[in-house]
């Protein structure tokens, strides 16, 4: 991606993953209400794809697509850092998430009956996950290495701080997930016995979907804050 022309990708497919996850929680509320009755055996992909829906398909591609559109624009910079690099996390992430929908759909998942599904699903989110890890590692570098001339870290601004702040997390937090889906696949794959199969992915990787992980990913909404009471207030942020 050029300066002013970072791809909107990430960010049109986190919008559409939004829709796409509040449709599942319009049909779950319908089921819960006995207005819609969802199969029994569909319940528990429908919950899945919902904490999928919310983590992966929504908050990361939107906070992650946001800070690798303004950053550069920022810091003044030609380009990001690695640009391939981050366009290759892009895609995995996007082939990650086709496949979590299709194993979902094929009664996989986390209390999936299906072993392939299962297997299928597991594998999705690491390939999610080292896409994540691709786009916060060049995200990082950008705000490190191609500030233009006299910019020091003092006078980052906020947004391009958070986005530091949540690149630096994801690329600490993305290589635990995949060597815990790591073990979790050779676990289900070889008796089921040390991590507890697919339930084990509730026991030893459901942190990724829930707090304080979650709030990591929503850092870069505090930047867009930071940087938009300025605006509305019509002052100058101060130096840091």
């Amino acid at each position: 991606p050029r300066r002013g022309h970072a791809d909107p990708s990430a960010v049109g497919a986190g919008l559409l993953g939004a829709v796409a996850t509040a449709v599942v929680n319009v049909l779950i509320s319908l089921d819960r209400a006995g207005i819609a009755g969802v199969d029994a055996d569909a319940l528990p992909q429908l919950m899945d794809a919902q904490r999928v829906g919310l983590v992966f398909a929504t908050l990361l591609p939107l906070a992650v697509g946001l800070c690798l559109a303004v950053v550069p624009m920022q810091l003044g910079a030609r380009a990001l850092a690695f640009p391939r690099l981050a366009a290759s996390g892009f895609w995995m992430w996007a082939s990650g998430l086709i496949l979590a929908v299709v194993a979902l759909s094929n009664n996989g998942g986390g209390l999936g009956g299906d072993s392939d599904a299962v297997d299928l699903f597991l594998g999705a989110h690491g390939l999610m996950a080292l896409g994540l890890l691709a786009a916060g590692a060049s995200i990082v570098v950008s705000v490190l290495t191609t500030r233009a001339p006299g910019m020091t870290m003092r006078r980052v601004p906020f947004f391009s701080m958070s986005a530091l702040v949540t690149g630096l997390g994801i690329v600490l937090v993305m290589p635990v997930l995949i060597g815990t889906l790591t073990y979790l696949f050779v676990d289900h794959r070889n008796g089921r016995e040390a991590f507890g199969g697919n339930d084990g992915l509730y026991e030893w990787a459901f942190w990724i979907f829930t707090q304080p992980t979650s709030f990591l990913f929503a850092i870069p909404a505090l930047g867009v804050l930071a940087e938009g009471a300025a605006l509305l207030f019509k002052q100058r942020t101060p130096a840091r």
